[in-house]
């Protein structure tokens, strides 16, 4: 038996690494345990790669523009998209605004990690998670509805984001999640929580590390999906 690099005991736990097990979990044996990196020019074309880097720049002027920074020149079609994300979310001195916001929670027994690229608190103690896509085509509310992104996001906001509340802390009725595209900025469905959402989503995530930790090395095997191992 290969002896395992990493000891996944003490791991933080993001909507990624959760998403990767669900997907392939070889590839996030590859990925956590075993510690291996591999660069994004090796997935996708020159049209796919460009994709990607014209969401890490829009992401970079959105994270400039909460905090106050100058977005500097910006070119085609991340200016226009810069445009579109001005008129749907323009700061408000009202609210805080907290780009590229990380949070961690260890508490029993979880231990969660989560990077939202915006995090709204309006003065009323709610909290709105924005977060960004740019992909050309746009997935169905219903997929972000039961996305480990959500489930994540949502989550740890609502056990571990007191500091961030005026009130001391989020209920979950105080939480959404937006998920936005400046290449369709008319569309938005804001995905509220509820307590029972709450209570199923802890029981997702308690199911989902606990088999992961129990899962012996040699036993994270690749899916039929040559795709989804690649």
């Amino acid at each position: 038996m290969k002896a395992a690099k990493n000891d996944i005991s003490q791991m933080y736990f993001s909507q990624y690494a959760l998403a990767t097990y669900d997907t392939c979990a070889l590839k996030f044996r590859f990925r956590y345990i075993d510690g291996l990196y591999w660069p994004s020019t090796w997935a996708g074309d020159p049209e796919q790669l460009e994709a990607i880097e014209q969401g890490e720049l829009f992401h970079l002027a959105a994270r400039r523009y909460y905090s106050g920074i100058p977005v500097g020149h910006l070119e085609e079609p991340v200016k226009s998209w810069f445009q579109e994300l001005k008129r749907f979310r323009p700061r408000d001195s009202r609210a805080v605004f907290l780009p590229e916001q990380e949070i961690r929670m260890d508490t029993d027994g979880l231990k969660l990690l989560v990077k939202l690229d915006l995090l709204m608190v309006l003065p009323d103690g709610r909290g709105v998670i924005y977060d960004w896509k740019t992909t050309p085509h746009r997935p169905k509310a219903s997929f972000f509805a039961r996305s480990l992104q959500t489930i994540v996001y949502r989550y740890v906001l609502r056990r571990a984001g007191s500091k961030y509340s005026p009130k001391g802390g989020f209920s979950s009725r105080d939480i959404s999640v937006i998920y936005w595209n400046p290449r369709y900025p008319a569309e938005v469905d804001p995905l509220g929580y509820s307590e029972e959402d709450f209570q199923r989503d802890e029981k997702i995530l308690r199911q989902m590390i606990g088999e992961i930790k129990a899962k012996p090395y040699e036993e994270f095997y690749a899916t039929s999906d040559i795709k989804k191992c690649a």
